[in-house]
């Protein structure tokens, strides 16, 4: 008996530490650049925004029938992929940014199912879902594809790769990368690949790094972009909009 109460006050305090240590990890998160955002939202034609708990950019296209739901990278701020985001909606794609716990995807894997029903319960007509993340944010989004293939129309990864074998959902995949990328692990990437090959549509951003699909500053172990913030914003957003428009 004491042995057991000892182990459990070893588990408490071993818990207690884990969770302390989430809790300093998430207080020190890749902050969106807010000058930059501000500039994004003095030009909305075609959407609208909102950072609530999600952060939220949706179409004003009383057509649109597509919604992204985005996985953020691990310590990033949603709003800091708002730019991407209203470049989708400007275009007639609603997007929903999940705040995760933490500020990390890998314990919110499910939160699309969430994400599904509220904009289903807001009667936008939406036909298609379609899920994405960045970088380890892309890895869970996989995960969630992987068991919930019937939901989703297809993936996108920016700068991530897939864990899960994907090739037999007959799931879309469309990943892209900048050449420039410091973080994404290039062997990971190429080792990963044929679980999703059988359906991949591969882009890469010639300059782009790591951190500028977002606009969140530099990110420890990246590389320097040969190419505006901007720049990668718009070129991912175009690769986005065609394979969604090839995949409904």
């Amino acid at each position: 008996m004491k042995t057991l109460k000892r182990i459990l006050s070893v588990l408490r305090v071993i818990l207690v530490i884990i969770w302390g240590g989430l809790i300093i990890f998430s207080s020190k998160s890749y902050k969106a650049d807010n000058r930059i955002l501000d500039g994004y939202l003095q030009d909305l034609h075609g959407a609208t925004y909102s950072n609530q708990k999600n952060c939220a950019v949706l179409s004003t296209d009383s057509g649109a029938k597509d919604c992204l739901i985005f996985y953020p990278g691990a310590n990033v701020e949603p709003n800091a992929y708002a730019p991407l985001c209203i470049k989708l909606a400007q275009n007639g794609i609603h997007c929903i940014v999940v705040d995760m716990p933490y500020n990390l995807a890998f314990f919110g894997v499910n939160s699309a199912d969430n994400v599904i029903k509220t904009m289903d319960e807001l009667n936008l007509g939406i036909e298609n879902y379609y899920i994405a993340g960045h970088s380890l944010g892309g890895v869970a989004a996989c995960s969630y594809a992987d068991k919930n293939s019937g939901n989703v129309k297809g993936v996108i990864l920016l700068a991530s790769y897939s864990t899960k074998d994907l090739c037999d959902d007959g799931l879309p995949i469309l990943s892209v990368y900048g050449s420039n990328d410091g973080v994404l692990n290039a062997e990971a990437y190429e080792k990963n690949k044929a679980n999703i090959a059988d359906n991949l549509t591969e882009t890469v951003i010639e300059g782009g790094n790591h951190a500028y699909f977002g606009i969140y500053g530099e990110q420890k172990g990246d590389n320097a972009a040969d190419i505006t913030n901007a720049e990668q914003i718009d070129r991912a957003a175009n690769a986005i909009i065609m394979f969604i428009s090839e995949n409904k």
